[in-house]
């Protein structure tokens, strides 16, 4: 038997599957990290964190399947896009790795569009916004010339992992997706802008060779080998970025299907045969030629459940996540009137404000801990669901939406999902971008056939969950409510971050 090995640098964690010649998963582990906050506005990462994560995970599904490393024909490594991680002339990472969610680069967002306008959407079919790589490098080049003075080499975090596998042989390699989350990329002709690099002044040198996803970046070399458990010489894809990755991973490789994704963040991504030029749609070309997976983000789901484990259940003995789903439960649709807003650190989609901040509105003496936690459940639901609205009205919409990502494993979560859009939601077995990475692991190695189309009838489905008419009339009717809410707070959010922003 053959296997591949597909790991996901992802918001939290690193996530690595074993994966058998016929596409079942044998073993599968995951490796945490944080994601620290060391200012208002600021969200960043220590690189090394993920290598160690890859290691300790990819040395756990060995253990755990008892799989010699000999029979791994291929790793391929997605992850996070947009993240610039920088390093010195010695490989040297020079200082933390922006996060997308990161708003400390606005000013220069700002800057960038009075400056370029229109020349943007037009060459990179995106908009500028805190989340891409162009104004975070920007921001450094201002505030942190000590770090700009040194910089030898640019990676995102799959390529910053897989060469440390690799042994730096070629310290400057990239997928064409990753390079397109640059902004300083033209994702159709394949080439870096030079007007856009001649403004930002970065070194070409330090530039990726932007390659295929599937082609071949090197080999596990002796030292990686020890710290992985994986086999030398083992082939190493360059891997592409991670929600490439789970749409390919849900089977959904021809326009006319979707996927929306309950992890860290809320995207939103149909396939679709062009680009749509809008200044709120997220467009990337996909993994085959001639497509793209445009659409949209919520900027927290999963991770707006994890603060308020961390921020209030933790205080519970025992209380995990299961708990958490079980407490919330109990409560009826519509937590009794109490809505929750989302937006930890800015929104994303629909409104695109990095000064958007969360509340809870409506509570009351009558309200409690269950209510709250139904109440994330729900107010992302319909977060997704204006961001889903706003793109349907730009004639983004699919046939066949797939749920997928960490919180899709909720049932009840599943359901409200399925009831606030109203919409039927297929939950595949294998609902992550490791599973999507070692899919692509396959392809390249030989192992599964070189056609999209006939993968896809690798991927099993869990369920399908149909939308429950009564839950459906109650969601219609708060969904407006949110809505008003959400649009009503934004000055005051915004008096809010002004008054932060004087305090650092």
């Amino acid at each position: 038997m053959r296997y591949v090995l597909g790991s996901d640098i992802g918001t939290g964690s690193c996530k690595t599957l074993l994966v058998d010649e016929h596409g079942v998963v044998v073993a599968r582990a995951s490796g945490l990290y944080h994601l620290s906050h060391p200012q208002p506005g600021w969200a960043e990462y220590n690189p090394d964190d993920w290598y160690q994560a890859f290691c300790g995970s990819t040395r756990q599904v060995l253990k755990t399947s008892g799989i010699h490393p000999r029979h791994i024909q291929a790793v391929c490594i997605v992850g996070i896009t947009h993240n610039p991680v920088l390093l010195d002339k010695n490989s040297t990472v020079l200082m933390p790795s922006i996060h997308f969610n990161d708003v400390r680069s606005v000013p220069q967002c700002d800057e960038i569009a009075a400056h370029f306008g229109d020349q943007v959407l037009q060459r990179v079919k995106n908009t500028v916004g805190a989340l891409w790589t162009f104004p975070q490098l920007a921001w450094i080049k201002q505030h942190r010339p000590d770090v700009w003075q040194h910089i030898h080499a640019l990676h995102f975090p799959k390529d910053y992992v897989r060469h440390r596998l690799v042994g730096w042989i070629d310290p400057r390699v990239t997928d064409f997706i990753d390079a397109s989350g640059t902004l300083l990329f033209n994702p159709q002709t394949r080439e870096w802008i030079d007007p856009f690099l001649d403004w930002l002044n970065f070194d070409r040198a330090a530039l990726p060779d932007v390659r295929s996803p599937f082609g071949y970046a090197g080999t596990v070399d002796e030292g990686a080998a020890f710290h992985t458990g994986l086999h030398a010489g083992t082939p190493v894809l360059v891997g592409t970025t991670d929600t490439a990755a789970e749409v390919f991973a849900a089977g959904a490789v021809s326009p006319g299907r979707g996927t929306i994704k309950l992890a860290s963040t809320g995207r939103i991504a149909f396939v679709t045969e062009h680009p749509v030029l809008h200044q709120h749609v997220l467009n990337y070309p996909y993994l085959f030629d001639d497509l793209w997976y445009p659409g949209t983000a919520v900027k927290y789901a999963t991770s707006a459940f994890r603060w308020l484990h961390e921020s209030i259940w933790a205080s519970i003995p025992n209380a995990d996540y299961a708990v958490m789903d079980q407490a919330a439960a109990q409560v009826a649709p519509g937590s009794d009137g109490l809505l929750f807003l989302p937006h930890l650190l800015g929104q994303f989609a629909p409104q695109w404000d990095s000064q958007r901040s969360a509340a809870f509105l409506g509570m009351t003496i009558r309200h409690d801990l269950r209510h709250m936690t139904r109440a994330v459940l729900e107010g992302v639901a319909f977060a997704i669901r204006d961001a889903l609205e706003a793109v349907r009205a730009l004639g983004l919409d699919a046939d066949d939406l797939f749920l997928i990502g960490a919180g899709a494993k909720s049932r009840l979560w599943a359901q409200i999902m399925a009831d606030v859009l109203n919409r039927p939601l297929t939950i595949p077995v294998e609902r992550d971008a490791a599973y999507g990475a070692a899919l692509m692991a396959g392809m390249t190695a030989g192992l599964y056939p070189d056609d999209p189309i006939a993968i896809a009838s690798f991927v099993r489905t869990e369920a399908t969950v149909q939308p429950i008419r009564a839950h459906v009339e109650t969601y219609d009717a708060l969904f407006e409510i949110y809505h008003a809410a959400d649009q009503a707070l934004t000055p005051i959010s915004a008096r809010l971050f002004e008054w932060r922003s004087r305090k650092i």
